[in-house]
């Protein structure tokens, strides 16, 4: 089997199986890799790739990914025939997340701008969306008499969450008179969503002009709206269900940022 045509069965399995369209691309992406690497060296052995990705300090997030991908490939293109099945996983560091500090989203927000760009700032924050979620919203997704935002998450579950009040006017103003069909951030091809890295682009500069250094993505912001609405009481099941983690094991690690929580800790020699 030629190698675009081992992609193009892998990709069709995978669309069929229902996989996101970012899972697709970067599992298709690192089995071209691998493939490549196959044809170059002549060997089919994933464990040696596994040990080409380690000796060139490739992140473990990465190689972990790399694998996931191969195995997904020999069970669904090649029956098993590479044996990746025992491929182990490299052990990922755990790092906290990083966020806005609450002041730092006031400056933010209080940095005029046009109404696309902080309607897409505000949803990504107050109803802490994931990236891929933020970008293919549609217009229709915006229940504004019902006061909800319906998002089609990961792992294709839908959740709703609420439109905070912050956010009422803006969206009703930008939507008015709108087709529900319609992509809510548009890209410069109409006919598609504004690109992740858009969206990315709009948070960099906001930063900037609001004076706030460092590399920021839009997760900062989903990470953000976890933390704050820790910090201002709100359970943590019910911030759980708001992210659409399906465990809570997931959503426990903000209580790890959360500075009300760790401020409280007693001084033990007081």
């Amino acid at each position: 089997m030629k190698k675009t045509e081992a992609i193009s069965e892998f990709t069709s399995a995978l669309k069929r199986e229902g996989k996101a369209d970012c899972t697709i691309k970067n599992y298709c992406s690192a089995v071209n890799s691998f493939l490549d690497w196959c044809l170059s060296t002549r060997l089919s052995d994933p464990k040696k790739y596994m040990d080409n990705l380690l000796n060139m300090e490739y992140s473990e997030r990465t190689i972990n990914l790399f694998m996931d991908a191969i195995k997904a490939f020999d069970i669904r293109v090649v029956n098993g025939k590479l044996g990746a099945a025992s491929l182990p996983r490299v052990k990922e560091p755990k790092s906290l997340p990083e966020v806005f500090s609450q002041e730092e989203m006031v400056k933010i927000f209080s940095v005029k701008r046009n109404p696309k760009h902080q309607l897409l700032l505000l949803i990504c924050y107050t109803c802490g969306l994931r990236a891929h979620e933020l970008v293919e919203l549609h217009v229709g997704d915006c229940k504004n008499d019902r006061e909800q935002l319906s998002i089609f998450g990961k792992g294709k579950k839908d959740r709703l969450t609420k439109i905070q009040d912050s956010v009422k006017a803006l969206l009703l103003q930008y939507t008015q008179g709108r087709d529900e069909k319609e992509w809510l951030f548009v890209g410069q091809d109409t006919n598609r969503h504004l690109s992740v890295r858009s969206a990315e682009k709009v948070l960099e500069h906001a930063c900037v002009e609001a004076e706030i250094p460092g590399k920021h993505n839009l997760h900062k912001l989903r990470h953000s709206f976890a933390t704050h609405l820790l910090e201002k009481g709100v359970d943590l099941r019910i911030i759980q269900v708001l992210l659409g983690h399906a465990s809570s094991r997931t959503t426990e690690i903000y209580t790890h940022v959360s500075k009300n929580l760790t401020m409280k800790t007693p001084d033990l020699l007081a």
